[in-house]
């Protein structure tokens, strides 16, 4: 889709910093996340189980909807509108930088591998929470990014 050697270039240094910002929000940045379980979280050392794990498919996405519903929290909205936002860009970048017949499939593979593994280190290092619905809302935004690339550079 580049049709250039520096518009390959320059978009590789964008993404590049563009997945730079996204690991500091993601893992560093983790007080500015509001979680349904940040206080339900009870890991204390490390043989014991780990409680920072969601499994089940839209469990928090619920709570986040009863939690606007409820209160009017637009922290609920924000927060699942953040996790298929902030990963529309991936799709627009890994679109752009491996336009071929399979680009769908190759957006959706790297994003997914990109997505669980900062869920991985989420889990690991208790900086944050494994969700399978972080997964679901950011694969969703990977997915957005791919079909904005293919409708604005056509």
């Amino acid at each position: 889709m580049l049709k250039n050697k520096n518009q390959k270039i320059i978009t590789t240094v964008l993404f590049m910093v563009y997945l730079a910002v996204l690991v500091y929000v993601l893992l560093f940045k983790g007080s500015h996340r509001l979680s349904p379980h940040t206080y339900t979280s009870n890991h204390h050392g490390l043989f014991e189980k780990p409680s920072n794990f969601n499994l089940i498919p839209f469990t928090t996405i619920k709570l986040f909807f009863v939690s606007f519903s409820a209160n009017k929290n637009l922290s609920s909205l924000y927060n699942l509108l953040g996790n298929v936002l902030i990963f529309v860009p991936f799709g627009i970048f890994v679109s752009l930088l491996w336009s071929n017949k399979k680009s769908f499939v190759i957006t959706f593979l790297t994003g997914s591998f990109v997505i669980l593994l900062i869920e991985l280190i989420q889990l690991i290092t208790v900086w944050g929470i494994l969700d399978i619905d972080d997964y679901l809302l950011n694969i969703l935004g990977v997915i957005q990014g791919w079909l904005l690339s293919r409708i604005f550079v056509k």
